[in-house]
């Protein structure tokens, strides 16, 4: 994988806090406060069943709170719904990328332009040629593979899957990208090529929350990360902190600083 944030200059992410979780509730989470700035990538991490991808959902509209707050520019913000979500500017790739990041029978080009078809039509009509040009633009620029657009998504690795998800939401122009397991089945060329994505995302100003068991993945992409234990948040882990030894601890100890 590449040692992205490693090399990244930190000082690229923003002060400006986006997004601010305030006693946030669910089935599992209990009473998680958590920020996230511009241009970070901030990452979640937990054993099976710590709350990290019911937290994705309720940042994303997929479920709602049993309580708390999520504010965005310190206002408050209620999302009830994906579509809420993604027109507040909050875009998400789920976990399950077959069965809710794409339409497996769908071409490629039907997947990346699905999310916003508006800047197609005109007259009544779809513009099949700019959407075909917008698609194979898009496939340039993820490093798509085969560059074929109309060729069903089912056709396609998991790893090229993945980039064509995160092409289609990087469509919106999110100010805030929420990933679950992002490299989970891909092969290790396309997890290189993936944290790219994420790294340039994020250096454009996108705040990114990752939430991911990969302790690996974490530990080189991200500029600080959250441990959850049993539905709360029991450490804050910055940058130069950031081992996957020290995530295993906290991780399965459940111990450490309190956030």
């Amino acid at each position: 994988m590449s040692s992205r944030a490693s090399d990244r200059n930190t000082a690229k992410s923003s002060d400006e806090v986006v997004l601010q979780c305030v006693q946030l509730t669910g089935r599992r989470l209990r009473d998680v406060d958590l920020s996230l700035r511009k241009g970070e990538i901030l990452g979640v991490t937990g054993l099976l069943g710590c709350g990290r991808s019911e937290l994705t959902r309720l940042i994303t509209g997929a479920q709602a709170a049993t309580s708390g707050q999520l504010l965005m520019d310190g206002e408050p913000l209620s999302i009830s719904s994906p579509k809420a979500a993604i027109k507040a500017g909050i875009a998400s790739v789920p976990q399950d990328r077959r069965g809710q990041g794409c339409i497996p029978a769908m071409s490629l080009r039907q997947n990346i332009t699905l999310s916003d078809l508006g800047p197609f039509w005109r007259g009544g009509r779809l513009r099949q040629g700019e959407e075909r040009a917008a698609a194979r633009s898009a496939v340039d620029h993820f490093g798509i593979r085969p560059a074929s657009t109309e060729k069903p998504m089912s056709k396609f690795s998991g790893g090229n899957q993945q980039k064509a998800v995160l092409a289609k939401w990087t469509r919106t122009a999110p100010r805030i990208l929420v990933l679950d397991e992002p490299t989970q089945g891909v092969d290790i060329g396309s997890k290189q090529e993936i944290a790219q994505i994420v790294t340039a995302l994020a250096d454009d100003g996108v705040a990114i929350l990752v939430a991911s068991s990969d302790f690996e993945e974490l530990v080189h992409l991200c500029d600080r990360v959250l441990v959850l234990n049993r539905g709360r948040l029991v450490a804050e882990v910055p940058r130069e902190d950031l081992t996957e030894p020290h995530l295993t601890v906290l991780a399965t100890s459940g111990e450490g600083v309190e956030a």
